[in-house]
């Protein structure tokens, strides 16, 4: 049974003399015991085989006989008495048993044969001492990252990391762990290693998707129980060290049984934030009869209030829900919930909390022209459509805010009269469109209305 659950290609024996001579597994079969409670008088004897006893009967002429117990055989119980004879009684007839020490009630039983494996290692050298190095990868032990975010003032926060992890792998005691930020490939994860697999069947685990190793999250179906915590407290700091395109967390002195799961703290940073409202349009210009109307969007539009957060920290954030809290009056009051997307070092990103009516948006978009058969692709002609598109931003606030939004479509970009970013542009295959994310981002005094007008163009096959 303690033979690693190891994945294939990960088993590794290794000893630095190099006198490993074969690795070999088969099934065994052996005996176990286990301890019961005494039922009876019988059993009670069979217990405590050796120790001194004083026995006393119903039916024999003397009551009382004085000895050590040496058998029990079926129903008879040997006693060696204290004269150096040898009695034998039947079990109905004792009444009673009176010790000298205080008596054992478990008794060991032999249970069934049982099958189980086992992995043996011979060396060619013949020494009874060898070094003998393993390393293997197996499942059972995870991690997923969570945030707590208190906002300490208008542009202030301290941002805590911490890790909760699972283990269903095997005790580990005064260790070292990593926690990785990032999705290592091990293209056999769901496989045993042949060695270990004794019921030739391929292990799959959907719940990891290939991806087992990565601290990506998923729902634990196990119920939690309470864990055996390290000498590490809830102050700790890690810094993360960079391998390749991985980052790690090692934490020292870790104790956690096979079965528990525990919360560690990882880091906790003082950052800077500044609110904006954020609004992603909503890419309805799916016009009929082939782009040659119009489209409006009365206010289809969801603003958010967001933070926009700065890492300054030595460490990247790695993707993880995080719950946004302020404490007043010495109460702490939840705020609101949401991702912290992954943050390199030095880059920033946005955490919602709440929608805001205040801020509205609405949109209209109109085919200007329509062209004919203006470019050919892969034999197939294509038409083209301009398009006029106005966004209308109300800001119904009594402060002025800072605004940021952005639209995804299929096409080519035109021009802006308000200054936009591409965020992203990718051609698409067999088309002459790209897929496009713009942005805009501009600051509206308290009751301010703005309007954004711009142009794109879609191909479309005719």
């Amino acid at each position: 049974d303690a033979i690693p659950q190891a994945r294939n290609g990960t088993l590794w024996f290794f000893s630095p003399n190099q006198t490993i001579g074969s690795i070999v597994s088969h099934r065994d079969t052996i005996k176990t015991k286990s301890d019961v409670k005494v039922q009876n008088i019988a059993q009670l004897l069979y217990s405590n085989k050796g120790k001194k006893v004083v026995i006393e009967t119903t039916t024999l002429k003397e009551s009382r006989y004085e000895g050590s117990i040496e058998e029990i055989e079926g129903n008879v119980v040997h006693l060696k008495t204290t004269d150096g004879k040898f009695l034998s009684f039947n079990v109905e007839i004792i009444q009673r048993a009176e010790f000298f020490e205080k008596p054992s009630t478990m008794m060991k039983i032999t249970d069934n044969q049982k099958v189980t494996s086992r992995l043996d290692i011979n060396f060619s050298d013949k020494k009874t001492e060898q070094p003998l190095e393993l390393m293997y990868l197996q499942h059972g032990l995870s991690w997923s990252p969570f945030y707590y975010m208190e906002l300490l003032s208008d542009k202030k926060a301290r941002l805590t990391l911490r890790s909760e992890v699972i283990n269903e792998a095997e005790d580990l005691e005064n260790t070292t762990i990593n926690f990785v930020v990032g999705v290592p490939n091990f293209k056999f994860a769901n496989t045993l290693a042949g060695i270990v697999d004794f019921n030739k069947q391929i292990q799959q685990n959907n719940n990891y998707e290939g991806q087992v190793f990565s601290n990506n999250m998923y729902a634990a179906k196990a119920v939690p129980m309470m864990a055996d915590m390290a000498s590490e407290s809830f102050n700790n700091n890690i810094e993360g060290e960079s391998v390749e395109d991985l980052y790690f967390y090692p934490l020292k002195n870790f104790t956690l049984k096979k079965g528990n799961r525990a919360h560690y703290q990882v880091f906790n940073e003082d950052i800077d934030f500044v609110h904006i409202y954020e609004c992603e349009l909503v890419n309805q210009n799916d016009f009929s009869q082939n782009y040659q109307n119009q489209f409006s969007g009365a206010n289809p539009n969801r603003v958010y209030h967001s933070l926009k957060i700065k890492n300054n920290s030595k460490n990247p954030f790695t993707s993880a829900p995080v719950t946004i809290i302020q404490k007043s009056n010495g109460q702490t009051q939840p705020l609101a919930q949401d991702m912290v997307q992954f943050t390199p070092k030095k880059g920033e990103s946005n955490i919602k909390i709440t929608s805001s009516p205040d801020v509205q948006v609405s949109q209209i978009e109109t085919v200007q022209s329509r062209d004919e058969n203006v470019k050919t692709m892969l034999g197939r002609n294509f038409f083209r459509a301009t398009v006029e598109a106005k966004i209308t931003i109300k800001n119904f606030k009594s402060i002025p805010i800072s605004f940021e939004a952005c639209r995804k479509f299929t096409g080519v970009t035109g021009k802006s009269d308000t200054p936009w970013s591409i965020v992203q542009q990718k051609p698409l295959i067999y088309t002459p469109n790209n897929d496009n994310m713009i942005a805009w981002n501009l600051n509206l005094k308290a009751g301010e209305e703005k309007v954004i007008t711009y142009t794109y163009e879609v191909f479309g096959v005719l």
